[in-house]
């Protein structure tokens, strides 16, 4: 088994494909999480300003205003984690050295377990890269004032790094299933970014958590929720608490989501269905 992770790790340095979606990683996660940090910044300094606002009392200067930003950078920026995932089996397939790889390894239930592993290391990999570099955006842009504690920074990095991780097994899977790098890569392209949020729109309460984009997304968004909310003075009006909640939860980029954990669970299971459905595929396959 050893021998079969470091074939599986040669194969992947020896090649541009992971540092060439590292670099759009980096830049995407610190430049998403900055502007929408410098937004925050920008917005919150409009409302303390406005002298309608400070005869109100209003002050949103106190807020963690900054971890929206923080959740929609490690959302966007999985999309690369994503698309390494989904070349991990289809790529081999297309090409033909999957065949290679199956005839020189003891069975195919170690190739894939080793292709298990390695993938695992690499998908905490992006997903440490993904929140240092998201946390290092906000940190820029934001005031000092509108960063989360170190516990609620903990929380999203630690989420930030499980949708990450989880994302690219799913990737894995899909990737198996197709057996196509364009196929593999369009199809989840084109599923995250647009087709589940068009879905979305015509889905009633929690349904779009159910959905994978949605429950990965909850994982995020949820805790950035959860994190604002609980700097909020609370709202006695059970309406008007549920309507503030609605909108931060929108904000966050976790619209219809469950909390956290809940959210965690159902996207682990989408991940378990898919790559168990490609692992089957995979032991299969005719690769004569």
């Amino acid at each position: 088994m050893g021998n079969l992770i470091r074939a599986e790790f040669r194969k992947i340095f020896t090649t541009k494909l992971w540092w060439a979606l590292l670099i759009p990683t980096v830049v995407l996660a610190l430049g998403w999480s900055w502007i929408w940090a410098a937004l925050a910044t920008s917005l919150s300094d409009k409302i303390t300003s406005d002298p309608e606002m400070q005869q109100l009392g209003v002050s949103v200067n106190t807020l963690p205003l900054s971890v929206f930003g923080f959740a929609r950078a490690i959302n966007i920026s999985t999309i690369f984690p994503m698309i390494m995932g989904g070349l991990a089996l289809s790529s081999e397939i297309s090409r033909r050295t999957i065949t290679t790889s199956y005839l020189t390894a003891p069975s195919r239930v170690s190739l894939l377990t080793s292709k298990l592993i390695t993938y695992v290391v690499f998908g905490l990999l992006y997903g440490v890269v993904i929140t240092a570099f998201a946390s290092l955006g906000i940190a820029i842009g934001s005031d000092k004032a509108l960063l989360p504690d170190v516990g609620g920074w903990a929380l999203m990095a630690s989420v930030g790094i499980l949708e990450t991780l989880l994302w690219t097994l799913l990737a894995i899977g899909v990737g198996a299933l197709i057996g196509n790098v364009v196929g593999s890569v369009l199809t989840l392209l084109l599923y995250s970014l647009m087709l589940e949020n068009l879905i979305d729109l015509v889905l009633p309460g929690h349904w779009a958590g159910i959905l994978p984009n949605g429950a990965a997304n909850g994982l995020t968004g949820s805790v950035a929720s959860k994190i604002f909310l609980d700097t909020v003075p609370p709202i006695e009006n059970p309406t008007l608490r549920d309507g503030v909640e609605r909108v931060v939860r929108g904000v966050s980029g976790a619209a219809g989501a469950f909390d956290w954990w809940a959210s965690g669970l159902i996207f682990a299971g989408w991940m378990a269905v898919f790559f168990g459905l490609g692992w089957l595929i995979s032991q299969r396959r005719d690769i004569t």
